[in-house]
């Protein structure tokens, strides 16, 4: 069954254009696009909605990720149907513009991949990456991610693979243990900061932002710093570094094109659900949110989808920190401004109020910056 969102009908995609200008190579094989040569090890991480992610190890010590997509047809021994190029490129545009973001001058948010290569390859499956395939289909992660995609050595030597190496950025949230209030605040002030600077540079909306795709790693760095144009502020990391992840349904702006793909499709998936209690809690809600906003017409800008999102991570930290530390709930008043029942009550006081912005540059400037103990602003 071919469940994938189409393009946009009234955006002009040139293909050749945006693969010029992210330094995509084309009809490479994977021994040029990836060189196996460098590597000790590979290992299969979780499936996505059309692709594979692999992590592997250098031997140099380094970590990388390779997300690896079928591009075009369907898989020879199942009805799996393969995204197109043209519906790949909202991810392979975004995953260029945000990872230039770490080293920007106007725009600066150190919370995305760091984009190494993207590569069109055409070329048979790899023994190195089919052997974690098997590790993985195998392995105790299967029942944590029921995801199936088709054997993918199975395809012809002349099937096209859309490959993007990026730098390892740890794991996803959901498998983090949240035991510091702090680094929840820490959490969301890094969040709303790169994604009000990616609205700021590219009208940008990641219209996906689960838990499974916020990802976070230790960090010596006692701080990371941001800049939106003039303005120059540090968040404090508490030891964590976040990173955002999966640009597969985002919306982008550059050079005068509008880069999106239609969610109409996962939306309709998403109409068969059984209702929640808290609709925040859920992750498929947030698609129907999404849909009352935009009314068919993906393309048009509509930051409030970050709020929406932004909406669901802070709920579900809140939750998170309150389930399994009953002990914050009965904190007695604040002695020192890191106390943890102060970090609380400035999570449940952002929540409170995040519906009432219209994106995250709203959100940033006329709250969290506000009274933030973890954010210092430089003048």
């Amino acid at each position: 069954m071919n469940n994938q969102p189409n393009i946009n009908s009234e955006a002009s995609v040139d293909v050749e254009k945006v693969l010029k200008f992210c330094n995509v190579k084309s009809e490479v094989n994977f021994a040029d696009a990836v060189p196996f040569w460098k590597q000790k090890s590979a290992k299969k991480i979780c499936e996505g909605a059309y692709g594979e992610i692999y992590s592997f190890s250098n031997v140099d010590g380094t970590r990388r990720i390779l997300k690896c997509i079928p591009i075009n047809g369907k898989h020879p021994m199942s009805s799996y149907q393969n995204i197109s190029l043209v519906m790949a490129v909202p991810d392979i545009i975004s995953s260029k513009l945000l990872s230039d973001l770490n080293e920007g001058s106007i725009y600066v948010a150190p919370n995305f991949p760091m984009i190494y290569s993207i590569n069109l390859v055409q070329d048979r499956f790899p023994e190195l990456l089919m052997t974690a395939w098997w590790d993985y289909k195998n392995g105790p992660d299967r029942l944590k991610d029921p995801t199936g995609h088709p054997q993918p050595d199975k395809y012809p030597e002349q099937q096209l693979f859309l490959t993007i190496e990026s730098s390892y950025c740890g794991e996803p949230l959901t498998r983090n243990i949240l035991q510091n209030a702090w680094l929840g605040v820490s959490i969301m002030s890094q969040i709303v900061s790169a994604l009000a600077v990616a609205e700021a540079a590219y009208n940008f909306e990641h219209r996906d932002l689960h838990l499974e795709n916020i990802l976070v790693q230790n960090t010596k760095a006692v701080s990371l710093k941001y800049t939106m144009q003039n303005k120059h502020f540090s968040v404090q990391t508490i030891g964590y570094h976040i990173f955002i992840i999966d640009f597969t349904l985002s919306r982008i702006y550059h050079d005068k094109n509008v880069y999106c793909i239609e969610l109409d499709g996962i939306i309709k998936k998403c109409e068969s659900k059984e209702p929640v209690d808290n609709i925040w809690f859920d992750h498929m809600s947030m698609y129907k949110i999404m849909a009352e906003y935009s009314k068919s017409q993906w393309d048009k800008y509509m930051p409030i989808t970050n709020i929406i999102w932004l909406k669901h991570i802070n709920e579900n930290i809140l939750n998170y920190l309150e389930k399994n530390n009953p002990h914050f709930t009965k904190l007695v008043p604040p002695v020192d401004e890191h106390d943890q029942m102060t970090a609380i009550r400035l999570l449940r006081k952002w929540n409170d109020c995040i519906l009432q912005h219209k994106s995250a540059t709203d959100l940033l400037q006329n709250v969290i910056l506000q009274d933030n103990p973890l954010i210092f602003v430089h003048q």
